[in-house]
């Protein structure tokens, strides 16, 4: 608490320094605004703390807030190894017998990891032999010890998704284009449709088969929909209560269990940082993505997608560190010797 009290003077100085136009100050002023109608709202200085991290990183080179954020990843993931190999964090064996090496369940140890593969392809910007071997490697260590079947969808995902961004971005696909700046907005209706659609009847011969899939998030999260339904700025929720059995309003009984969770970044958005604080965040990805088009990014866009869809089913993704493309934003983005050789060349072979 007292270092983030100490970390906001500095962020807002260093805002201040970024040298915005006055047009723009404006509309930090409003955006900041909002987020704080959120802090009064739910107590949370999460969204609040982000939007000054990604404003002060605007002089910053992206690629090395992407060096600092895998330093970062990688001692967090090294500490907590370490930690379990000496016993000291008896946090093993999880779900489907899947290990955690330390950490507090398998999903979250395989974000981690994720997380420091993203980052790498991200600093590589392009698809080479050897990030499609590190990508194998990683599946397999996924497979073998925490088996998180996420986690291995999304990196077996990420080569062809990475042929389709870049496709369409060299081709001037329009609808291509049109779907990777509206992605998340796109997932965020898919998530409200299945909200809406789980309790109808026409729906019940496949809720079972839907539960099953996402691992009995839908169930979970309709449960929550219900509870406390939508805010404009947020509010305060405990979802992790486990004192007492779960009521289920889908049919109007108690639960046979006290586990009771929201897994879903778009969910958590709906419920706890409101209608209104969400427009902002889905703008700035918008913003980000058409930054990213422009200068040719194929793997940031790949990556933005793909945190988009694991969004989905973690509740992490409301993270900045996790969903990192956000800093893209407004950071520097300085082309290396060797990409403006390959512009140049592209150029005169184009001519």
């Amino acid at each position: 608490m007292a270092a983030q009290l100490i970390s906001y003077p500095i962020l807002v100085m260093l805002t201040i320094d970024a040298g915005y136009s006055v047009k723009e100050y404006i509309i930090i002023f409003l955006v900041i605004t909002i987020f704080l109608l959120e802090f009064y709202f739910n107590r949370s200085t999460s969204w609040l703390r982000y939007l000054l991290l990604i404003l002060a990183s605007r002089k910053v080179k992206f690629d090395d807030i992407l060096r600092t954020l895998l330093i970062s990843f990688s001692t967090i993931f090294l500490i907590g190894f370490f930690l379990y190999l000496m016993g000291i964090s008896d946090a093993g064996i999880g779900r489907r017998n899947g290990i955690s090496f330390g950490f507090i369940e398998p999903n979250t140890v395989s974000m981690i990891i994720i997380t420091i593969i993203f980052l790498i392809l991200c600093l590589q910007k392009r698809l080479k032999v050897s990030s499609l071997v590190m990508i194998l490697v990683t599946i397999i260590f996924i497979n073998i010890f925490t088996k998180t079947q996420t986690a291995t969808l999304v990196l077996i995902l990420l080569p062809f998704l990475y042929l389709w961004v870049k496709r369409g971005i060299d081709k001037d696909k329009s609808f291509s284009k049109f779907i990777m700046k509206a992605f998340q907005i796109l997932v965020m209706i898919f998530t409200c449709l299945l909200l809406y659609l789980y309790p109808q009847a026409i729906f019940n011969p496949f809720r079972n088969i839907v539960d099953g899939f996402f691992s009995y998030r839908p169930y979970l999260n309709y449960n929550n929909f219900v509870k406390y339904g939508l805010s404009l700025f947020g509010q305060r929720i405990d979802f992790f209560d486990t004192a007492n059995l779960a009521y289920n309003y889908l049919t109007g009984s108690l639960s046979n269990q006290r586990y009771n969770t929201v897994d879903s970044a778009y969910v958590t958005q709906l419920l706890t940082i409101g209608i209104i604080t969400i427009i902002p965040i889905y703008m700035a990805y918008i913003q980000l993505i058409k930054k990213a088009i422009k200068n040719k990014r194929y793997m940031l866009i790949t990556v933005a997608i793909l945190c988009s869809c694991y969004a989905f089913l973690e509740n992490n993704y409301n993270e900045a560190y996790y969903f990192f493309p956000y800093f893209y934003l407004l950071s520097a983005d300085v082309k290396s010797k060797s990409e403006k050789k390959d512009l140049v060349t592209r150029r005169f072979d184009n001519a």
